[in-house]
């Protein structure tokens, strides 16, 4: 086990699971006959606990806000017809084309964290829906809890006179 400069010589040699469980012990112990009714509650000490077991317990479900949260990212987006992948900064993605002197209808490739992507109300389809990007085109990603990300693509091409 490597560990940081910060953490005692001592805690290195000490088995993961027996630190599991010295520290179930200690919340144990300390949460006897607490009032576990307002977990939710971000003021109570029971939401705080409920927050150290579920890492303890590397419990990753999401209850009363606590846990992670649904995604709606795009992590990767590009136009295989063209060889060019995006750049993804916040709520932007960039394309730059150094040979594209039309905007017809292109296809994207893209990954997403989200439930479903759409521009509008057109559902798009990695690597199916055709778009034209004569314009920055507004990506819209949904979580599974509905809620949404947008993203604005622009895609920049040389100037033909």
């Amino acid at each position: 086990m490597v560990l940081n400069d910060s953490v005692p010589n001592c805690l290195a040699s000490i088995d993961p699971l027996l630190f599991f469980v010295i520290l179930s012990l200690f919340f144990f112990n300390h949460c006897k006959g607490e009032n576990f009714s307002n977990v939710c509650d971000p003021q109570s000490k029971a939401f705080y606990q409920t927050i150290f077991l579920k890492f303890a317990l590397n419990d990753k479900s999401v209850a009363c806000g606590i846990g992670p949260m649904p995604g709606k990212e795009i992590t990767s987006f590009s136009i295989p017809s063209l060889g060019i992948n995006g750049i993804i900064s916040d709520s932007n993605i960039s394309l730059l084309s150094d040979t594209l002197t039309t905007f017809t209808p292109l296809i994207a490739k893209f990954t997403t964290t989200g439930k479903n992507v759409s521009i509008g109300d057109v559902t798009q389809t990695s690597e199916v829906t055709s778009n034209s990007f004569s314009a920055n085109l507004v990506y819209t990603v949904t979580a599974t809890d509905g809620t949404t990300k947008d993203y604005t693509v622009t895609l920049t091409a040389p100037r033909t006179y």
